[in-house]
């Protein structure tokens, strides 16, 4: 009996030993994993990346806040570009529904603004999405086609609340939207223009 906890104290030890370096070696180190900022190669390509866009240092804090952003190429923050637009397009939509869940509560003129903003964003979503798929198979064109409508249709949501007289409703939620998808112009143009 002594012989087998013996034993088990000694096969314990060993396993923890051997995970956690395996871990180690499989993500990277620890260290690479959980920091947040990142390193100075990466930060020189995300402020290439984001030279031309309108919104330069909104570009480069964005996508400095992404923690995927230190261990990937051009490619990979253009598409990153992307994924933050449609995450906000998302939370926005998200929003929205909210609002729409109280209607008893809104403004005149904000249930049918909100209902035509909700349409808006669904549309927003799917070009997001587009314009995504059209990256993926190096259809510069198509992402700058879809990525221009999506704005366009964050646009039509804030001309809606502005002529409805409710235009401060959503916040700045469809100018942070405008500006992702303008940045995501921006870096996906810098990808194509050197392929």
């Amino acid at each position: 009996m002594e012989r087998v906890s013996s034993l088990f104290l000694f096969i314990i030890p060993l396993a923890f030993c051997f995970a956690t370096t395996f871990a180690v070696h499989t993500t990277g180190g620890l260290s690479a994993q959980h920091s947040a900022k990142p390193t100075a190669g990466a930060e020189a390509l995300i402020k290439q990346a984001c030279q031309k866009a309108l919104y330069k240092e909104f570009c480069v804090s964005t996508l400095k806040a992404r923690p995927e952003a230190k261990n990937i190429d051009l490619k990979g923050l253009a598409f990153l570009t992307m994924k933050v637009a449609k995450e906000q397009g998302n939370a926005t939509a998200a929003f929205i529904d909210t609002k729409l869940k109280n209607e008893e509560s809104l403004a005149p003129g904000l249930d049918q603004a909100l209902n035509d903003c909700r349409e808006q964003y669904d549309d927003a979503l799917a070009q997001i999405e587009d314009s995504m798929q059209a990256f993926l198979a190096n259809a510069a064109n198509d992402v700058n086609t879809w990525l221009s409508a999506a704005m366009t249709n964050a646009d039509t949501c804030e001309e809606g609340l502005n002529d409805a007289g409710v235009g401060g409703a959503m916040g700045d939620r469809n100018q942070v939207f405008v500006k992702l998808c303008s940045n995501a112009l921006a870096v996906t143009n810098a990808w194509a223009q050197r392929h």
